[in-house]
């Protein structure tokens, strides 16, 4: 069996230049003894015969065990005894570049003798020498790559020799970052950098003596502007500051005015204006202005008054929607929709239920609660559907339901909103006995009908009478063909006893 025996990897101290590989050696040169890796192995034939005698074998490092790169190739004479062992120096030839073993990556070892390929062996290094050969160096670099600082000041090579350019110079505070004052020379710039991670910009503490806990700070030089942004011809197009009353001014930089911008204060903010005591928002517009905006073809987006506690979104002329606080005086029936604090929406009116519409509701969908239609047209296929069944008799049930006219109490129970006009439908009490599912209690006892599911039962119902019908039908045809045939037969017993006589 073809076999290549441990080999052992010594690597010097030192660092050697990298030197491009070839396929064919090199003059021998003066090697030193610590460059050189000592390797042993059994060269065989194909067959795996030994060879004897003198021999030029190819050595090659590679990356991968099998295929991949070739890092180094050499040529080198060897001589193996009568059971093919041979000795031999990797770099005894062609130098080998120390910088193949920087990584940290296994090298592979590969020989080829008179054309036949070995096995290729893992290169196994001697404890610490990988390491010693980089003693020399800093990184890997050699010393005459750093600079040193004369006692003058000058910056120096490593030899000694003076650096090209002045000496830097200059002093600072600690904590402040240093800008160069001149080209040559560093001091202290405006922004500093706390121990605690914290940045000023104008003030050595971000902190301003414990006034704000900021991570970031900046100190105004002229009491104008805080923060700047500048377009490309430089004009502060926006710029912010702060003001007494702890709101923001915004600058406009095409009119080189200040306007007033966002404020806050305990928890209230303002637009435009100082916050109020006791509003989160208030917004007030310019003069002749809008507070927001809403709909550009409108006089006005957004306005409200204190004193009747209500408010408009949309156009004046309508189509918008009214949004009241505490009253709702002038303006019934003025927009499309208005709301209360209650939580009922009013669309043309004011709501006295969850939602509540004067005039057309167009639906161009379903109108359901997720689980039972109301309304509309709604999804139906019976591949949405499982667990189907029919409808159990209720021709009978439905017989028993009396619809009614009725008035409502509607004095006695003001907060159930009920019409003054005379109504009509079914009672409850009545339903439930007879159909109970159509029936539903809430929370103090009072009782509703499901009247959008008694359709459905009503068509059972038709369903049924039909059933019934074709039925009678049925049996109204067959007696009628009895009485046919009968009447025939008593036709055809008269023309024989007719004949009889005359004979």
């Amino acid at each position: 069996m073809t076999r290549l025996t441990t080999l052992m990897l010594c690597v010097a101290l030192g660092t050697i230049p990298a030197t491009a590989f070839h396929e064919t050696s090199q003059a021998p040169q003066a090697q030193s003894t610590t460059r050189l890796v000592p390797v042993t192995g059994v060269l065989t034939d194909a067959a795996g015969t030994p060879l004897t005698g003198a021999h030029t074998i190819i050595v090659t490092l590679f990356d991968e065990a099998e295929g991949g790169t070739a890092l180094w190739v050499d040529t080198l004479p060897v001589t193996a005894d009568a059971r093919g062992r041979y000795a031999a120096h990797l770099g005894s030839g062609l130098a080998l570049p120390l910088e193949i073993f920087h990584s940290e990556q296994a090298r592979w070892l590969g020989v080829t003798v008179d054309g036949h390929d070995l096995p290729r062996t893992m290169l196994a290094a001697v404890p610490y020498a990988l390491k010693a050969a980089d003693a020399d160096t800093l990184g890997g670099k050699p010393v005459s790559s750093f600079l040193t600082t004369g006692t003058d000041g000058t910056v120096q090579r490593f030899d000694g020799t003076a650096l090209d350019g002045a000496a830097v110079d200059g002093s600072g505070v600690a904590g402040q970052i240093a800008k160069w004052s001149t080209a040559t020379t560093l001091s202290s710039s405006v922004i500093a950098e706390s121990a605690s991670n914290r940045v000023g910009v104008g003030l050595p503490d971000p902190t301003g003596g414990g006034v704000v806990d900021s991570v970031f700070s900046i100190k105004n030089f002229d009491n104008n502007t805080g923060f700047a942004i500048l377009n490309e011809t430089q004009q502060r197009r926006f710029a912010l500051n702060t003001t007494a009353n702890g709101g923001w001014l915004l600058y406009d930089g095409g009119n080189n005015i200040w306007n007033a911008g966002l404020s806050q204060r305990a928890g209230n903010v303002a637009i435009g204006t100082t916050p109020v005591s006791g509003t989160k928002l208030t917004v007030t517009p310019a003069a002749g202005g809008t507070g927001i905006f809403v709909n550009a073809t409108g006089s006005y987006g957004v306005w409200g008054s204190t004193a009747n506690g209500y408010g408009t979104i949309g156009q004046a002329s309508g189509g918008g929607i009214g949004v009241y606080g505490t009253s709702d005086t002038g303006y019934a029936g003025y927009f499309v929709g208005k709301t209360f604090i209650s939580g009922n929406l009013g669309v043309g009116t004011a709501p006295a239920d969850k939602l509540d519409v004067f005039g057309n509701i167009r639906v161009s969908g379903c109108v359901w609660n997720g689980t039972t239609v109301y309304s509309g047209t709604c999804s139906s296929d019976f591949r949405f559907k499982k667990n189907i069944s029919a409808f159990a008799g209720t021709l009978g049930k439905l017989s028993q339901l009396q619809p009614v006219y009725f008035d409502w109490r509607a004095d006695e129970f003001p907060d159930q909103h009920f019409g003054a006009a005379r109504s009509f439908g079914l009672i409850a009490q009545d339903v439930e006995a007879v159909l109970p599912e159509l029936v539903v209690t809430d929370a103090k006892g009072y009782k509703a009908v499901k009247y959008h599911q008694l359709p459905f039962h009503m068509l059972q119902a038709i369903k049924e009478l039909k059933t019934e019908n074709d039925t009678l039908k049925q049996q109204l045809l067959t007696q009628t063909d009895a009485l046919k045939q009968q009447l025939q037969t008593q036709e055809d017993r008269l023309r024989r006893l007719e004949a009889l006589a005359g004979k």
